[in-house]
C-alpha cells in the first residue's frame, strides 16, 4: 500500500505541459529575434550567447526563432523584409508571442568610414519605425516587441579587431564609435516610446 500510495504521489508532482499565454494549448509559442550579426551570433554556445540563453530560459515552453543577418543595417533588413523569400522567412510563423529587434551597430558606422552600412539617424529612426509596423502587421498589433539599442563600443577592443581580422589592410581609424552608437541608441529609445 506505500508504494501504491508513492507512485500515487509521483504522479501528481509531475510538472504539467505549459506553454506561453496568448497561443492555442496544442501549439507552442515563438519567440522571434531579428538583427544583424549580433543576433546571428546570439546562438553561440561558446560565448554564451543571449538568444541561446532565451532558448534556455524558455525550453519545453517556447521556441525560439533566429532571424539575425549579419552584416545587415536596418535598410538592408526592410528590403529583405518586402520580398516574397523574406515575407516567408520572417512572418510565416504561428503562434509568435515576442519579437526581438535588433538593429543599430551597422547602422551607427561612421558614414566616411564605412559608408557601405552607415545609414543617416533619421532614416535609421524611420526604418526602425517601419520594421516595428511590419512586426505588427505581420503578428497582430498586440505582439509583445522588444526593442533592443545598439550596444556601446570599447574603442580598444574595435581597433584590435579590426588588427585581428584585416592584418596589414587593418586603417587603425575607428569606423565605429561609442559616440555614433550612443546617439543611435538614443534615437532607438526615441522610436520605442514613440511607437509604444
Amino acid at each position: 500500500t506505500d508504494n501504491r500510495q508513492q507512485t500515487t504521489d509521483n504522479r501528481q508532482r509531475r510538472p504539467r505541459h505549459t506553454v506561453m499565454a496568448n497561443t492555442p494549448s496544442s501549439k507552442r509559442a515563438k519567440i522571434l529575434l531579428v538583427g544583424d550579426s549580433i543576433t546571428q551570433q546570439s546562438f553561440s554556445a561558446t560565448n554564451c550567447g543571449w538568444g541561446a540563453c532565451i532558448a534556455d530560459r524558455y525550453q519545453r515552453r517556447a521556441d525560439v526563432l533566429n532571424r539575425g543577418f549579419s552584416g545587415y543595417n536596418s535598410d538592408w533588413f526592410l528590403h529583405f523584409a518586402t520580398t516574397d523569400e523574406g515575407k516567408a522567412d520572417l512572418f510565416e510563423h504561428e503562434g509568435v508571442v515576442l519579437v526581438t529587434i535588433f538593429f543599430g551597430a551597422n547602422d551607427a558606422s561612421h558614414p566616411d568610414l564605412n559608408e557601405r552600412q552607415h545609414v543617416p539617424l533619421e532614416t535609421y529612426k524611420s526604418n526602425m519605425k517601419d520594421i516595428i509596423s511590419l512586426t505588427r502587421s505581420n503578428f497582430g498589433e498586440d505582439i509583445n516587441i522588444i526593442l533592443i539599442t545598439p550596444p556601446p563600443v570599447c574603442h580598444e577592443g574595435r581597433l584590435r579587431y579590426q588588427k585581428d581580422h584585416y592584418k596589414e589592410k587593418a586603417t587603425g581609424k575607428l569606423e565605429r564609435t561609442l559616440e555614433l552608437s550612443g546617439k543611435y541608441a538614443e534615437g532607438a529609445k526615441e522610436v520605442a516610446n514613440e511607437m509604444g
